[in-house]
């Protein structure tokens, strides 16, 4: 059954045709010198235009008004809700989907939810009789927004939509109230049929209480929370609770108790020797069920119970058992203490998780000599010693030495971030100065993957100095360039982009790149000075061991890095 009318998106533009007459009355007097059949026509022909046209501005909708219902029953399928229950609001459901309009097309479904929702019977018009329900759902959780999102999905969108929420409104998931003012706000109808029951013998076990935090082989109490819906009328039965680790279940205790007033506590003495996360699960059975049924007799709490701390020791593997005494003194003070050289660390994330604190004993970033033997902290590596300190709360000690902080290549990286000191010595004065030149083989036969492997490298070694060290970059192919001159390095990312704008081709002499760099270098004033020459090996013949002869007598350090496949 369906009404028609008319409505307008814009109704206050039909104020316009107040406007109409004197249309009218202007076209009157404007075509005076027409015949009275042309003018009556031509004038209403004008005022018949505006008329419409002022219909249209207001934007007219022919509307059809449904009369029909659609309904949905919102049943309740949690065990809060016991079968006597249960099979009256069943036969109420039946009772109210059964009074509906057919002749006007009325139409009822049912959904049933618990921890999720499902339809058991979709919104149709044609008679129906639910006995039992076919759809399931977990009964352990109620969560009522849930099937109101499935109601709002599930109507017809040529019919009023309505809900009826047939609950006992133990609503323990979920945000029913919210959902309910959106359903509300969409034009959908809200009503409730409670789930009424009263309970003369109902006891609950509101909570379990234990320490999140024990020591080994420290006493502690599990205290059991039970109240009791009717005070005054003792509930007699047997309370258990089970120590739960992993798959295993040990039995703590199990003693008959008499519930008899609002909230009763009843603790048990723990004192564990091994450690580990337990959870203790507390059970409340009833020597007489019938007095007690709804399914709220059981409830759960965590503990972790540590054992010695757990200590990771992080040594350079160029010096191993330096530390030894200290891991001693650890290990006389009841701590467990693993050590393990620099070279292998840790692996990822759950690995360090088993240590209460990391300790770097005097650890270079960068240690070994030649390729072979070269190791070094990873940038990952270093963020999940971090993140395991800053977001998981482990404990972590940097031991001073000539092989740690600054010194150790551990300037500008997140390490330093998260220590409360810096890495760098701020007075001028009696900071030491170091002073680097790169020289790249920027030559043809670099192109490609060589190229790319000497850029990288060559930026990560200036990433590792400090503001006021020095750097710069000569580039060689028959020739010699300055990409960056020797300079300080106070301007974060300048040379990192010099670097990366480098490219292949041309021929090949080394000489004049070194010759360039050994020239700063003996000019600039820096306690170190050190060159990088990053090469494939291919280059015009020279005096090299000369050269390197003369940089050593000059206080100048040199080392070569071979870019490209061993032949």
């Amino acid at each position: 059954m369906t009404d028609w009318q008319i409505s307008f998106d814009a109704p206050w533009l039909l104020a316009l045709t107040g406007v109409l007459p004197l249309f009218w009355w202007i076209g009157r007097r404007s075509l005076r010198q027409l015949g009275t059949w042309r003018r009556s026509t031509a004038v209403g022909l004008r005022v018949l235009i505006a008329a419409l046209i002022i219909g249209a501005l207001a934007e007219p909708n022919w509307v059809a008004i449904g009369q029909r219902i659609a309904v949905l029953f919102l049943f309740d399928g949690s065990a809060s809700i016991d079968r006597d229950e249960r099979e009256q609001a069943l036969h109420f459901v039946n009772a109210a989907a059964s009074r509906r309009q057919a002749e006007r097309g009325d139409r009822a479904g049912v959904i049933q939810f618990g921890q999720n929702a499902a339809t058991e019977i979709p919104p149709v018009d044609d008679d129906w009789q639910l006995d039992r329900f076919e759809t399931t759902v977990a009964p352990d959780f109620t969560d009522l927004s849930s099937a109101m999102r499935l109601a709002a999905a599930s109507f017809p969108p040529d019919a009023a939509r309505r809900v009826v929420l047939v609950t006992d409104g133990n609503e323990n998931l979920g945000d029913a109230l919210g959902e309910a003012e959106r359903l509300w706000k969409d034009g959908v109808g809200i009503d409730v049929a409670p789930i009424r029951y009263r309970r003369r013998q109902e006891v609950s076990v509101d909570k379990v209480l234990a320490p999140p935090e024990a020591s080994r082989g420290v006493p502690f109490d599990v205290r059991v929370v039970v109240s009791s819906a009717e005070p005054g009328t003792p509930v007699r039965g047997t309370l258990r609770l089970v120590r739960i680790a992993g798959d295993d279940r040990h039995l703590v205790s199990e003693q008959p108790v008499v519930v008899d007033s609002a909230k009763r506590v009843f603790s048990v003495r723990q004192k564990l020797e091994e450690s580990g996360f337990f959870t203790y699960e507390a059970t409340f059975v009833p020597d007489e069920a019938a007095g007690d049924r709804v399914a709220n007799n059981q409830a759960t709490a965590f503990s972790h119970v540590r054992g010695r701390g757990q200590v990771l020791l992080i040594e350079d593997a160029e010096q191993p058992g330096r530390f030894d005494r200290f891991a001693s003194l650890l290990r006389r003070h009841e701590m467990e203490v693993t050590v393990r050289p620099s070279s292998q660390p840790f692996g990822d994330l759950a690995d360090l998780q088993q240590f209460d604190a990391v300790l770097l004993a005097d650890v270079p970033r960068v240690s070994g000599d030649g390729a072979e033997a070269l190791t070094n902290f990873s940038n990952e590596q270093i963020e999940t010693l971090v993140r395991n300190t800053q977001q998981l709360g482990c404990g972590l000690v940097v031991l001073g030495g000539p092989n740690s902080f600054g010194a150790g290549g551990w300037t500008n990286t997140p390490l330093e971030d998260a220590l409360p000191v810096s890495f760098e010595v701020q007075n001028s004065k009696i900071q030491a100065v170091g002073a680097l030149v790169l020289v790249i083989d920027s030559s043809g036969s670099m192109e490609g993957q060589k190229i790319i492997m000497s850029k990288a490298a060559a930026r990560a070694s200036a990433k590792m100095l400090g503001r006021m060290d020095y750097i710069g970059v000569v580039a060689f192919d028959s020739t010699a360039r300055w990409v960056a001159p020797l300079q300080r390095n106070d301007v974060p990312g300048a040379i990192d982009r010099r670097i990366a704008s480098l490219a292949a081709g041309g021929g090949t002499d080394m000489m004049p790149g070194m010759l360039e760099g050994f020239r700063e270098l003996r000019q600039v004033q820096a306690s170190v000075k050190h060159m990088v020459v990053l090469t494939d090996g291919q280059t015009a013949p020279g005096d090299f061991a000369g050269l390197v002869r003369r940089m050593r007598a000059e206080g100048i350090t040199v080392s070569g890095v071979a870019v490209g496949q061993r032949r």
